[in-house]
């Protein structure tokens, strides 16, 4: 990739942890546990003694507030750069 396109991705990446970092509890915690810890929704069921359908429902509703908040915020479809980060 070019410096452009790694000023880039830094920029979204940085983007993408200030909005997580932004969301309320308990969709904050459970995102930064699945994808900055990189746990299993049944890791994480365990370590807040929560069901993992719990565990499943929080990611969802975190994952629609973060999508929310950077489409109002940018005006654009993030999806695809979401993706790309995966």
């Amino acid at each position: 990739p070019s410096n452009h396109d790694l000023v880039a991705r830094a920029e979204l990446q940085r983007r993408l942890v200030e909005e997580v970092l932004a969301l309320p509890e308990p969709y904050r915690e459970t995102l930064l546990e699945r994808w900055f810890e990189e746990r299993t929704p049944d890791a994480i069921a365990r370590r807040l003694g929560v069901s993992a359908s719990t565990v499943r429902t929080r990611l969802a509703r975190g994952h629609a507030l973060l999508r929310e908040r950077l489409e109002r915020c940018e005006g654009r479809n993030w999806l695809p750069a979401l993706v790309a980060l995966g």
